[in-house]
């Protein structure tokens, strides 16, 4: 069940059928009904405000759960090493992602930027290449984003899950930078306006379409104007088709603590394989449990 509206009675049934706690040993029923009461209640509101009618999304309270727990409890996560399987999640229905990358070259100041946006199929739905003179990396990266979201805003894209590579622009956005703060501003203010839902982050290797675009636009753009792309170009196609099909890239093995930070980054790789592991700990996981972590994390 992706959705509560799809039951007439959505807080008996997750009381009842318990099918949250099942997939995550480490939260409770108490810790789950304050993010699904705060999730519904935003979710209606925006219907409301909005005139839309856009279900509520189950993964969006399981998540903020799971970071909520990690965060303020030491002991959910014995330090050990946890394997992480490394792959790109598609957005929920009615959504769209947008991907983003950067690609800085040292010694001219030519940033590269690149972005891709698919809809919950994982089909591709726009595409976008530019270059231009840059301070560093960081600001390549803010710069894909902004141009990802005044697209979104021209092509009327809304309720947009965000993801990068690079946790120094998902904190900057929220802690500011005093070189860079034009352009957080502008991007806070384009999030508001398009209706992000959420902005995560999630490796280098799952983020391939976006890095491949950054990469490409520095080697033939060379600071021309903003290339818009209603296709995906050729070079991108073996990228697309592993993400499109859900394939596992790599298995990393990271201790837990940086999973604890990347969590908290809405790393959905991460929060998947944090939840088997500590399910496989504590040994609460039923049959066949594992398959509906993916369907809704």
């Amino acid at each position: 069940m992706d959705n509560w509206n799809e039951t007439s009675n959505w807080l008996t049934y997750i009381r009842d059928h318990n099918f949250i706690l099942k997939i995550n040993g480490i939260i409770s029923w108490k810790e789950i009904f304050s993010f699904a009461i705060w999730t519904i209640w935003v979710n209606r509101n925006n219907n409301l405000f909005n005139n839309t009618t856009i279900k509520a999304v189950v993964q969006y309270a399981h998540k903020q759960t799971v970071e909520y727990k990690l965060l303020t409890d030491k002991e959910a996560m014995p330090l050990q090493k946890i394997p992480i399987s490394v792959k790109w999640v598609k957005p929920p229905c009615n959504h769209i992602k947008l991907n983003i990358n950067q690609s800085f070259k040292e010694g001219t100041s030519l940033c590269g930027f690149g972005g891709l946006f698919r809809d919950n199929r994982g089909q591709w739905v726009l595409g976008f290449q530019g270059s231009l003179p840059g301070l560093s990396p960081l600001h390549a990266e803010l710069m894909a984003l902004k141009t990802g979201l005044r697209l979104a805003m021209e092509q009327g894209f809304t309720d947009l899950e965000v993801e990068s590579d690079s946790t120094d622009a998902i904190s900057c956005l929220e802690n500011g930078n005093a070189t860079l703060n034009n352009t957080i501003h502008e991007c806070r203010l384009l999030m508001i306006q398009v209706k992000v839902q959420t902005i995560q982050h999630n490796f280098r290797e799952a983020n391939k379409p976006a890095h491949k675009l950054a990469r490409n636009v520095v080697r033939v753009n060379n600071g021309r104007d903003l290339d818009i792309m209603h296709y995906p170009p050729p070079f991108l196609t073996v990228a697309l088709s592993s993400n499109y099909e859900g394939s596992i890239y790599l298995v990393k093995n990271i201790s837990s603590d940086v999973c604890t930070k990347l969590a908290s980054f809405g790393n959905n790789n991460v929060l998947c394989d944090i939840s088997i592991s500590c399910n496989s700990q504590v040994g609460n996981v039923p049959l066949g449990t594992a398959n509906f972590v993916n369907s809704i994390s």
